[in-house]
């Protein structure tokens, strides 16, 4: 379970649908092409404010622990179907299994974000939890960020013809 642990971690897949820090334009608009209706509205864009009212909570759970079970059984399962993760994680070809991973990592946190707030719970993983931690609103906003990240970036990781 450590192998697949590790290698979901050095995947770096959740960055890849979920990016730590946003600091340019393109960054931006390779995230989220259609958040914004103009081309230039994304030169204009208030990258400290998308860092600090979204990306930093999310990541502040993400980064607070947890088993990773998810991606370590979907990486397993995926093994019992006939592919080599090993093999393939070191040819590079592993990103549709490792999308999907991310997917449900990602959606499942901002689920329990969600949640914490829904039921008042104090603490998560040992610290409080992000409404009070951030406010009330800005965890609803940052779960729903997780929750519709992954969806939108799915293009850029499943190819046409499998999304059938």
């Amino acid at each position: 379970m450590k192998t697949y642990s590790d290698m979901f971690v050095e995947s770096g897949m959740m960055e890849n649908i979920l990016p730590r820090k946003l600091t340019t334009a393109d960054q931006l608009k390779k995230f989220n092409p259609y958040l914004l209706e103009e081309e230039e509205m994304y030169e204009e864009a208030d990258f400290e404010g998308i860092n600090e009212g979204f990306l930093d909570l999310a990541y502040d759970l993400l980064d607070s622990g947890g088993k990773r079970w998810r991606p370590v059984l979907g990486m397993m399962f995926a093994d019992c179907f006939g592919r080599d993760i090993k093999k393939d994680f070191k040819n590079g070809k592993v990103d549709d299994i490792l999308y999907a991973c991310a997917l449900t990592e990602i959606i499942h946190n901002g689920s329990l974000m969600a949640d914490d707030l829904e039921d008042k719970s104090l603490m998560r993983r040992g610290k409080p939890c992000t409404y009070i931690q951030y406010g009330e609103d800005y965890a609803v906003n940052a779960s729903t960020l997780m929750y519709i990240a992954p969806i939108i970036r799915m293009k850029d990781f499943i190819k046409e013809e499998d999304k059938r």
